[in-house]
């Protein structure tokens, strides 16, 4: 009967551990800039990355999970969806944002921290703005640009 009731728990609080979602809060500089970022799961702090007046990451307190961080308005719309690995931003995966209509608003892929790929961009009505390559954070090649109707601006197809 115990091993019976250990095993019941053990299915109902694993799944809650492991699929816990992990949201990020940015708390700011009068300038915009991110003084902190800190992390939550269940509701508790669980990790938190404080910025200097440059942008750098100077201290990092607790852990972040490795998976999807997001950030959320503060309708409960997603703001933000990003990657982290041994606490730090995923190289080599995908950012995606959002407008607060929900609407996807860039997708960015990234590589040792910099756009590196496609990167692409919407109008909120969800029509591509613009189609870019990127390397090493430079526009390489090709960009394609769209009126909000989702006509071609400039560029070829």
């Amino acid at each position: 009967m115990k091993k019976t009731i250990t095993i019941i728990l053990l299915m109902l609080v694993i799944p809650t551990i492991v699929f816990s979602e992990v949201i990020r809060k940015d708390k700011k500089y009068p300038d915009g800039r991110i003084k902190e970022a800190v992390f939550y799961s269940e509701s508790r702090e669980i990790a938190r990355i404080i910025y200097d007046k440059n942008g750098n990451a100077s201290r990092r307190i607790g852990r972040i999970p490795d998976g999807v961080v997001r950030e959320y308005y503060e309708s409960e719309q997603p703001k933000v969806e990003m990657n982290y690995k041994k606490g730090k931003r995923k190289d080599k995966d995908i950012d995606k944002s959002y407008y607060v209509s929900d609407n996807l608003k860039s997708e960015e892929y990234l590589k040792d921290g910099k756009l590196d790929g496609i990167g692409k961009q919407s109008y909120k009505n969800g029509e591509l703005k613009a189609d870019e390559n990127y390397k090493s954070e430079e526009q390489e090649g090709l960009a394609k640009l769209y009126y909000k109707n989702g006509e071609l601006l400039k560029g070829k197809n």
